[in-house]
């Protein structure tokens, strides 16, 4: 693991993760091999489970534009977005959503026009494509 940019808001650190690992691996390689290949910047995130509760982070919650959040009982989710677009999310409880939210933030989807539904139990992939086939646009699901 290296010191890296982080690829959202160009801070320096170290991003201790796996996934940011298995990303640097080859570029690390290839340039030690000679190569110029270069690296696009780490993700912020993690994932725990404290007392018995799932809890993830990613991005960034530093200026947002609007922040969604939704709570039922235990369960908590916070959107932030900044120009239309996830920059960060936390989840706690049912985190099911987070791999829907962490692929909308890599790729800089415009997600403004789900409003407060963003948020809410159920919401995932199926509401993209159906919003996108529905907009007339490719229904891209996000990688």
């Amino acid at each position: 693991m290296a010191e890296a940019a982080d690829w959202l808001t160009g801070e320096r650190y170290v991003h201790a993760i796996f996934p940011n690992a298995v990303t640097q691996a080859p570029i690390a390689a290839a340039n030690l091999l000679g190569g110029t290949v270069r690296y696009e910047g780490a993700e912020a995130m993690n994932s725990l489970k404290h007392l018995g509760v799932p809890i993830v982070a990613m991005g960034t919650i530093e200026e947002p534009d609007e922040v969604l959040r939704w709570q039922q009982g235990g369960d908590l989710r916070s959107v932030y977005l900044r120009d239309g677009c996830v920059i960060g999310a936390q989840l706690a409880g049912d985190i099911r959503a987070a791999g829907v939210y962490r692929a909308l933030m890599m790729r800089r989807s415009r997600v403004a026009r789900f409003g407060q539904r963003l948020v809410e139990p159920g919401f995932g992939m199926a509401d993209i494509v159906s919003d996108a086939l529905r907009l007339g646009e490719p229904a891209r699901v996000p990688a």
